[in-house]
């Protein structure tokens, strides 16, 4: 109170842009002694004077309802502001004997080199697909290289560093060669000047579409990459590589692995067909997905 009087304000103002204010207040005004005040538990007075005490506390519901909370909205504390289309792919992927049963939420793998001991024993299917997908982002598209050119080729990434030579013998020739003499390898030949490789985008979305259960307005940021993208003027083909093993997973071959497949990345390609649309205010005319192992071209429906 004497800081107040030699003040002669009971409100001080600081000399700055916030807006703060500084207001003194005298300690007793902190308590009253009346209002603090609590009922004195007589459960031990009545105990020690031979009284009846109540079996149970007259606050026990009050504490259980603490105890047994149940937050409300618990959905939405599932849902993730950031998240990559191969994560939500993995979310709704449908299960087989052969595909991962564990969904890791919320976790990114960090890619590292493996130990040495690990690299005798030859790469692993993701790292040869990711050999495989960093050819298909700059392999000229003009024409189907023969052997010699593939040589040279992938010489040239090994000594950029782009690929190691590890990844360079996991390459099949027949593999990339074949894809040029597919509808789609002849497609891109005849589109050269609207073709776009290796497009990594954003995309805010409602979380709903990956939450259906979620009763929310909030929004999620979608991140992923396409591999190959043709647009023209009344819209846009997707083309996405996959090098997922056909014969050694589906013993009646193509025609049993595609409905598989089909599902299996559909919610992917879907999410892809929302992001191109949005950012390129075109719609997506197909949708397909080229499996190198057996040269399969498989086209999806487009989501409406």
């Amino acid at each position: 109170p004497e800081f107040a009087k030699l003040l002669d304000a009971g409100q001080v103002a600081l000399p700055i842009d916030m807006p703060i204010g500084l207001e003194i207040v005298a300690s007793e005004q902190l308590t009253n002694p009346a209002e603090a005040k609590t009922s004195k538990p007589v459960y031990l007075d009545n105990i020690q004077a031979g009284k009846t005490v109540p079996i149970e506390s007259p606050e026990k519901e009050s504490i259980n309802s603490y105890l047994e909370f149940i937050y409300p909205n618990q959905v939405e504390t599932q849902i993730r502001a950031k998240q990559s289309v191969t994560e939500i792919k993995r979310q709704f992927s449908v299960q087989d004997s052969w595909s991962d049963t564990k969904i890791v939420e919320g976790i990114q793998k960090v890619s590292l080199d493996r130990p040495k001991f690990l690299q005798r024993k030859g790469l692993s299917a993701t790292e040869k697909g990711t050999a495989m997908h960093t050819v298909m982002q700059s392999l000229p598209l003009s024409h189907e290289p023969d052997d010699k050119e593939l040589t040279d080729f992938l010489e040239e990434l090994v000594a950029k560093e782009i690929l190691s030579p590890e990844q360079k013998e996991s390459i099949t020739y027949s593999e990339i060669q074949a894809f040029f003499r597919t509808k789609l390898g002849r497609l891109i030949n005849e589109n050269l000047q609207q073709v776009e490789r290796e497009i990594p985008f954003s995309y805010h979305l409602p979380a709903s579409v990956i939450y259906p259960e979620a009763e929310t307005e909030e929004r999620v940021l979608i991140q992923g990459v396409i591999d190959c993208m043709l647009e023209e003027a009344d819209g846009v083909t997707l083309i996405d590589y996959k090098t997922d093993r056909i014969g050694s997973h589906f013993p009646n071959g193509w025609l049993e692995a595609e409905p598989v497949l089909k599902k299996r990345y559909e919610v992917q390609m879907h999410l892809y067909q929302k992001a191109v649309e949005a950012i390129t205010k075109k719609p997506v005319k197909h949708i397909y997905l080229y499996f190198f192992d057996g040269a399969h071209v498989c086209q999806l429906e487009t989501e409406e």
